[in-house]
């Protein structure tokens, strides 16, 4: 399967890979490592797909995230799996890392006959994603709610919404001091992988209108010893993944449910 072949290309460019990441790293400050794209590697090698694509092949989807290359990996393995045609589009973030990859999927696609693409778009702006639609079926949004509804109201075409990247931090004053190393741990991490973070204090029925929205977030984390404020968080935010008290990034990956990309 192409998903083997794949992570074997990995293995197999890892110096220079290593190269443009050490290159990346230096100019954003980030703190990205080779081993987080062979893990993604290695855990499609052994992925099974349920989703059939075969009464519509060839769909386009056009990729709109901040250039973590985990998700340029991990979307173009789906891609090249179920035959979908990716158009990444970012403005530079991590460009010497996404190049290559994009470069070398494609190399392993046409080597294994698959009749679909994978494209690296950079520098964008309105007017390219605005062109790009008129090719595309879908947008793929990988970020912050605020932007995603803009985006939809934006382009005519649909919207698949993802909130990795975006975390929010509910942090109540009377025991900020006691959790300060675990803040100081989350701001660090989210500052090397180009993370969102929004942090809020004070009135929690407050900052929960500002957490929540109709659209699923991905990550929300709580410090509090108010039990009343954490059951009210846990019934109330509408987030994938909910943290008490401690730090969210630990096990902190991208995922994506391949299913919404047959939904019409």
């Amino acid at each position: 399967m192409i998903d083997n072949k794949i992570y074997k290309y990995l293995i197999e460019n890892k110096e220079i890979i290593q190269e443009a990441i050490k290159l990346d790293n230096s100019k954003w400050g980030t703190a990205f490592s080779i081993e987080e794209l062979l893990q993604v590697g290695k855990e499609a090698s052994g992925r099974t797909y349920t989703s059939d694509f075969k009464t519509n092949p060839r769909k386009t989807y056009i990729v709109l995230y901040n250039g973590d290359p985990t998700i340029t990996l991990e979307l173009s393995i789906i891609g090249a799996r179920l035959g979908l045609n990716i158009i990444f589009m970012i403005y530079d973030d991590m460009l010497a890392t996404n190049t290559l990859l994009v470069k070398l999927m494609q190399q392993t696609m046409e080597r294994h006959g698959t009749k679909t693409f994978v494209k690296l778009y950079t520098n964008i702006e309105k007017e390219d994603i605005r062109k790009s639609t008129k090719l595309a079926d879908k947008i793929i949004y990988i970020g912050d709610r605020f932007e995603y509804n803009n985006i939809r109201r934006e382009y005519n075409i649909p919207v698949i919404y993802n909130g990795y990247g975006h975390v929010d931090v509910y942090t109540d004053v009377e025991v900020s001091g006691k959790y300060e190393e675990e803040l100081k741990e989350i701001i660090n991490y989210a500052f090397e992988h180009d993370i969102a973070v929004d942090f809020h204090s004070g009135n929690l029925e407050k900052e929960l209108e500002y957490i929540d929205s109709d659209v699923a977030g991905d990550t929300c984390v709580i410090f509090s010893d108010d039990e009343n404020k954490i059951k009210l968080l846990e019934s109330k935010v509408n987030c994938k993944r909910i943290f008490i008290n401690e730090d969210p990034f630990r096990e902190y990956k991208f995922k994506f449910d391949i299913d919404e990309l047959t939904t019409e």
